[in-house]
């Protein structure tokens, strides 16, 4: 059994690897890496605090987005996770995810999701990819500069930037 942070380079890497596939570059256009990619993506309203959801068995998998969000930087970071859902091969079956709860109730206590917090390694690197983030800190050494420069660049929400750099 691997461990967390083995599995977290793991992921890492699949998501490289499809970056490397579609040659992306921040801002990343996720609609299109999820077309490309044939998941299909639905809008609905009312979810009760999930974010998005994969459904993994559906031919094409289906990503369903809370239609009630309308922070476009979450909405991407959503859509980034739910593509780690289907890309992480031992991800299966459906995922309803909250992307800042990475918990899970298990006998009435709250445990961590690794599923989650693995997703959220996934979205994070295919909308700012640690290679692309190191030559911005290289460059920049004026951090609320850096965080300016990398939310502008990559249209990613300013809490999904303090999760790259942190990482």
């Amino acid at each position: 059994m691997k461990s967390y942070n083995e599995r977290i380079e793991i992921v890492r890497k699949i998501a490289q690897k499809l970056s490397n596939k579609h040659h992306l570059s921040p801002p990343v256009d996720v609609f299109a890496l999820a077309e490309k990619e044939n998941l299909r993506i639905q809008y609905e309203g009312n979810q009760m605090g999930i974010d998005g959801a994969a459904k993994l068995n559906a031919d094409p998998p289906i990503i369903a987005l809370n239609s009630e969000q309308t922070y476009q930087p979450r909405v991407r970071f959503t859509l980034a996770h739910e593509i780690g859902h289907v890309k992480i091969p031992w991800h299966t079956g459906v995922k309803g995810c909250s992307t800042d709860d990475p918990y899970v109730q298990v006998q009435a206590k709250k445990q961590v999701d690794s599923q989650e917090l693995e997703a959220n390694a996934f979205a994070s690197e295919i909308l700012i990819p640690r290679e692309w983030l190191r030559q911005k800190i290289d460059m920049i050494d004026d951090f609320p500069l850096l965080l300016e420069q990398i939310t502008r660049e990559t249209g990613a929400s300013t809490m999904a930037c303090f999760y790259a750099l942190e990482n």
